[in-house]
């Protein structure tokens, strides 16, 4: 990230402690240094603030930023899509073993709903997933680890990528068969 540069060599012009620039825009000295060793990111008051107080846009102070602010918003998406699609799919695979054996068409249409949920949740990760190229479990890993993307797929990725969820839902079904019939 650049804006931790930025704010370091603003301030070092301007030749502010941590401490002083910290009560100059009213924060903490440890949040100065949070955000000048990347720990943290300042929010958009703070921004403005060190914007006015270094006489510079906050174009200026956080160029280089942009990607990385729209890789950590499409971050937060992707992990709202994949929890509404993983626990609506394991609900409607929970129930859809009780649905069946004891004829019930409520349990069973509550499954089915639960499963078009999943997959119209589905519908947005697939536009993420190839927006930034991303294929196999390790690949998802170093998006959401702010690594980069492994470019190279091996075996194991593909074994891993491919069986790890139909296996989970064979999980669910059967610890939903023995749970209702044992």
């Amino acid at each position: 990230m650049e804006l931790s540069k930025q704010i370091k060599k603003y301030r070092k012009r301007y030749e502010y402690s941590q401490e002083q620039l910290a009560e100059k825009i009213y924060v903490s000295r440890q949040t100065i240094s949070n955000w000048e060793n990347n720990k943290s990111y300042p929010d958009v008051h703070n921004l403005m603030m060190l914007s006015v107080l270094f006489n510079v846009s906050i174009d200026e102070l956080i160029k280089g930023d942009i990607e990385y602010i729209r890789e950590k918003a499409h971050q937060k998406k992707w992990k709202l899509w994949s929890g509404i699609m993983l626990i609506s799919a394991l609900i409607a695979v929970f129930l859809f073993v009780p649905a069946i054996l004891q004829d019930n068409r409520t349990l069973l249409i509550s499954s089915i709903l639960l499963y078009i949920i999943a997959l119209l949740a589905a519908i947005p990760l697939e536009i993420m997933k190839r927006k930034y190229k991303i294929y196999t479990y390790r690949q998802l890993v170093d998006f959401y680890d702010e690594k980069n993307i492994r470019k190279k797929k091996t075996a194991g990725d593909i074994v891993i990528t491919y069986l790890s969820i139909p296996m989970l839902l064979i999980l669910v079904m059967l610890i939903s068969y023995f749970m209702f019939y044992s």
